[in-house]
């Protein structure tokens, strides 16, 4: 028995790409490639990709599942992923290794009811079946079931398709053709008959008519037909070699069906094209139309639900587009995704390919990286959102500039799309071109700027449409460029709706004075990492900002502490104090991140104690309730100016207090949150074990007094929110020696 290994993670993966690719066009035009993410073996937790082959995805859309072939004795795994159907991002569930009967998986297909997933393997000669969770996606392992029939000795299995009704599963390989019987409910499979009619070599690729009339084949020298029989049987009809009238067919590959079954396209290596063959849907039979150049030994193809698109990928780096003719089956190359060009990543020997049933999202496998790769289908023209720093800074298109999608997350309340980047010494040209001014999603520290003086900056984003990422980019060095990755200032995730408070630290190699800043969102899930560059949903606002150096006070600290009241004391210590009008501080709850409102807790302004030449200790008491919350500190001037100074955190929670033991009396003192439906237990433990309860009411502060006799060693209390411990706020045990 084979060793069997199996890896969960139900993680979000986080990959090391560029959301970029290189449509040229003024607009993101249909059928255009617009890379998301690739996710590569042993990076980031994922595994089972090690020599990846073929990839399918569940009928509702909601997973991926890629199988790789590694090692001398071809070794077998799957690999499974979740899908965001929103921006098309993956998350790495499980994968499966050495499982019996996968050595030399090549192929694999869902059940149309989405219960079982099917493996073909060349080694083991047999289909595996796994059961899958339509909720999670993940596998367990049913069986092995070898090609033995009544007729034929077990054979490779190279490649498989199921029937619409999933009763019926077809494998090509080793020079047959081989029907299985399927039962939907068990998933179990077992080999109904074969057929050897047009085979002269082995590996094939098998694909059903859409009308579950006819099974198609390309197995290296040929290309076959066969009718499906009422019973699942198959009845050759033809096979095809290269000649005349069909020159271009050496070394046919993959095969791929057209939605309404009129035309059958196969890519055939030595030639390097995607021959077209026109179908009679009555008899099967096709007859070569075309051929299509594609360079790079094509392997795979996959038709997107609608018809309009044919995609195909090669032994290479590319990963290309084709528009359809609906009426002559004709293709034209829209765009290409070439592995190391532009941040697309993952392609390398790419192999297998297939497109969301929503048509909006292509996964390819690639066995060179080793990795199943995301791209977005772009399923209609339309308008960009460009920025308008000045052109030093990437904002044309002629220079890849920034530029987005208009789907999915958008900063502040609108967003609009123009033809160009606008490009202008104020980065206001968008501000300024038409209606709406969408330049409204973010707010910057203060009239001062950036301060340099070593306080952590807070901005503002707010976020419409969607979850996104965010990427602040700022030209520290006041360069003419966002250089990448030294000047990415902040990045990270946000939820929608509301402000998010962001944290800027200027390094101290930064430039005073004028300069500029790039504020991109796109969908959560997505991973960008460049200031220019297309990216497939989101938007962009450039802004020129200022860099300056504190002129206000001399600020040595500002420190927070709970108080024993619940409360939380604010102190902080000036060094100078000049021209100073006074202090104002601010709370910022959940750490400043995330949805907020920033609450001024100070009615009116501290007034200063300090001098110019000596500063002065303040405090201040804030009763915010119990949580984790970011505090600031305002410094106004005597010419209505304000600065923003350090942000400090604090977290408070009940607090329990050493207890104080005086002769035969222990003193506990603790706090407990004021709006709390509470209780206090506070239990004595004996020499023997027992225990006894005692319940008091809580409040702001609470004095609980036991007397104890001489056998008591031990105290332990409790301060929680309710009856249920599940709800604790704050234990604490103590030893006692008397």
């Amino acid at each position: 028995m084979s060793l069997v290994q199996k890896t969960r993670f139900i993680v979000p993966i986080v990959t090391v790409a560029l959301l970029l690719t290189w449509v040229w066009g003024v607009r993101a035009a249909e059928g255009d490639l617009i890379f998301i993410a690739t996710y590569k073996n042993n990076q980031g937790g994922v595994s089972g990709l090690e020599g990846a082959r073929e990839i399918t995805i569940s009928p509702d859309g909601s997973h991926i599942y890629a199988i790789a072939t590694s090692g001398l004795n071809n070794d077998g795994s799957i690999a499974v992923f979740s899908r965001n159907s929103s921006s098309g991002a993956l998350t790495f569930v499980e994968s499966h290794t050495g499982d019996s009967g996968m050595r030399g998986a090549n192929d694999l297909v869902v059940s149309p009811n989405g219960n079982f997933v099917y493996v073909a393997s060349t080694t083991d000669k047999s289909i595996v079946t796994y059961s899958r969770n339509s909720v999670t996606g993940a596998l367990t392992y049913v069986g092995a079931t070898d090609s033995t029939n009544s007729t034929a000795l077990p054979a490779e299995v190279a490649s498989v398709d199921i029937s619409a009704d999933g009763l019926y599963l077809y494998t090509g390989g080793e020079r047959r053709t081989t029907s299985w019987t399927v039962n939907p409910v068990t998933g179990a499979v077992a080999t109904y008959g074969a057929s050897n009619g047009g085979h002269s070599h082995g590996l094939t690729r098998v694909r059903i008519s859409p009308d579950q009339q006819h099974v198609y084949l390309a197995d290296v020298t040929d290309v076959i037909a066969y009718r499906r029989n009422p019973n699942g049987s198959l009845s050759f009809v033809q096979a095809i070699q290269e000649g005349v009238p069909t020159p271009l067919l050496d070394a046919p590959y993959g095969v791929q069906l057209s939605p309404d079954g009129l035309f059958v396209y196969v890519s055939a290596i030595q030639d390097d094209v995607i021959s077209i063959f026109s179908r009679n849907t009555t008899s099967g039979e096709l007859t070569y139309s075309s051929a299509t150049p594609i360079s790079g030994d094509a392997r795979h193809l996959w038709m997107s639900p609608d018809g309009k698109f044919l995609l195909a990928t090669d032994d290479n780096l590319n990963l290309r587009s084709f528009s359809r003719n609906a009426g002559t089956g004709a293709l034209t190359l829209v765009d290409t995704a070439t592995d190391g060009l532009n941040g697309v990543d993952g392609l390398a020997n790419g192999h297998g390919v297939v497109i969301s049933p929503d048509g909006n999202h292509v996964y390819t496998s690639a066995r060179g990286d080793n990795a199943v790769t995301a791209f977005v289908l772009q399923g209609e023209t339309v308008d960009l959102d460009y920025g308008d720093a000045p052109s030093s800074y990437l904002t044309l298109l002629s220079n890849d500039g920034a530029r987005h999608t208009p789907s999915g997350a958008f900063l502040g309340s609108e967003r609009d799309t123009e033809s160009d980047g606008g490009p202008s010494s104020s980065a206001d040209g968008d501000d300024n071109a038409g209606s709406p001014d969408d330049e409204d999603g973010v707010t910057f520290p203060s009239q001062a700027g950036f301060d340099k003086s070593g306080a952590v900056n807070i901005m503002n984003l707010t976020i419409g449409g969607a979850a996104a990422q965010y990427e602040v980019w700022i030209d520290w060095d006041q360069s003419g460029t966002f250089d990448s990755p030294s000047e990415l200032a902040g990045s990270g995730s946000l939820g929608i709706g509301g402000g998010h408070a962001i944290g800027i630290t200027v390094p101290g190699s930064a430039v005073l004075g004028t300069t500029y800043a790039r504020v991109r969102v796109y969908n959560d899930g997505e991973a960008l990492n460049s200031p220019s560059g297309l990216a497939g949903s989101g938007e962009v606002e450039d802004y020129q900002i200022t860099v300056s150096e504190s002129t206000f006070v001399d600020l040595l600290s500002f420190e927070t502490s709970p108080n024993s009241d619940g409360s939380i004391a604010i102190t902080w210590t000036t060094g100078s104090e000049v021209d100073t009008a006074g202090f104002h501080l601010w709370r910022y709850p959940e750490s400043g991140v995330g949805e907020y409102t920033p609450t001024r807790i100070t009615p009116s302004l501290i007034l200063p104690d300090g001098s110019p030449l000596e500063g002065a200790t303040y405090r201040y008491d804030d009763s915010p309730g119990y949580g984790q919350f970011l505090y600031r500190l305002e410094d106004f001037e005597t010419d209505g100016t304000s600065e923003f100074h350090a942000a400090t955190l604090v977290e408070n929670i009940p607090r329990i207090f050493p207890p104080k033991v005086t002769g035969s009396e222990i003193h506990i003192q603790f706090t407990t949150h004021p709006e709390w439906d509470h209780f206090v237990e506070v239990g004595k433990f004996t020499d023997g074990g027992d225990m006894t309860w005692k319940t008091v009411a809580g409040g702001p502060t609470t004095m609980v007094t036991l007397v104890l006799k001489a056998r008591h060693r031990q105290l332990r209390f409790f301060v929680f929110e309710s009856i249920e411990l599940s709800k604790c706020g704050r234990t604490g045990v103590h030893e006692l020696h008397s």
